[in-house]
């Protein structure tokens, strides 16, 4: 019993050090002094990171469940108590952190598009492209670069009104981030990934609580899973390589079902109640089937060992 509350709380620390390290990296790349001034003040961490956290909040739930599995290599663990604890406080710390955050994002999105300031002489965050200029008055602004498809472009003076109905509903990630300091093509593709699933997440949330939940304990019931197969290695940095893949096979998996499969399969779909929770049912079959697998392995290996003199 002791082990199993002990792995609880490895969990937990893990995933405060996981959404901890991405919201740092998110924070200095996408609001870094030179692009965004007022980014690094207190009142701009304040209004930015809710939306970090929640951009990152279901990969650290998730990496944080299956690494915990290694705490059962050290201390001796009660699998079912584990497995109750692990699924019920990691599905609700989900749930209930997704629909907070999602608030407090909201929230602080209308604050920072009700108070836009123009920076002069840097480059300013836009919706749909940086804008760099040299002066600005109440009506307009003076010596302006803009990027388009082609390249850069210059204007002499743009009207201020014109220039805030086009650009200015809500912030642009950093384009020294994705121009400058572009990461490699695989964390380019995970980003992707990660976005439509983020995005699958909010349509949900809006539909019905009880799809998020499902959705949510579907994720952590398969991640809980994944403890079977991380058992196979005899090396544990194979398995933590391993823990590595399968979790980005998930993010993978699930945009390419839901871009190539299930708009194939559901418009001959006639209940909304299976469109909705089609990728939730489909978690909790793919789980079942690991958990049985692994529960015909292990009566095959004590089998052959033989009864216990």
């Amino acid at each position: 019993m002791k082990g199993s509350i002990l792995q609880f709380l490895i969990f937990l620390l893990l995933f405060i050090s996981l959404i901890t390290g991405f919201c740092l990296f998110g924070y200095f790349h996408w609001f870094d002094t030179g692009y965004h001034p007022g980014g690094m003040s207190s009142a701009g961490f304040l209004q930015v990171i809710p939306a970090i956290i929640l951009r990152f909040l279901p990969l650290c739930i998730l990496f944080s469940v299956v690494l915990s599995y290694f705490v059962t290599l050290k201390f001796k663990i009660n699998r079912f108590v584990s497995f109750l604890l692990i699924l019920a406080g990691a599905t609700a710390l989900y749930f209930f952190g997704f629909i907070g955050i999602s608030s407090m994002s909201e929230n602080a999105q209308k604050r920072m598009n009700h108070d836009v300031v123009l920076y002069p002489g840097l480059i300013n965050p836009f919706v749909k492209q940086p804008l760099y200029f040299e002066k600005a008055d109440n009506e307009n602004i003076y010596g302006a670069v803009l990027k388009d498809d082609e390249g850069l472009v210059y204007r002499n003076k743009i009207n201020r009104k014109s220039l805030e109905k086009d650009l200015l509903p809500e912030s642009d990630p950093n384009p020294y981030y994705t121009d400058l300091l572009a990461p490699p093509g695989f964390l380019k593709l995970f980003s992707r990934d990660l976005d439509r699933f983020n995005l699958d997440l909010k349509r949900l949330a809006v539909k019905s609580d009880f799809y998020l939940l499902f959705f949510i304990a579907g994720q952590i019931l398969f991640a809980v899973s994944l403890w079977s197969l991380l058992r196979i290695p005899r090396w544990p940095l194979i398995a933590v390589i391993l823990s590595f893949i399968l979790i980005r096979a998930l993010f993978a998996v699930y945009r390419y079902w839901n871009a190539e499969i299930l708009n194939k399969i559901l418009p001959v779909v006639s209940s909304d109640l299976i469109k909705d929770n089609a990728v939730s049912l489909l978690l909790l079959l793919v789980s079942l089937i690991i958990f049985l697998l692994d529960g015909i392995i292990s009566g095959i290996r004590r089998s052959k060992r033989g009864p216990v003199q």
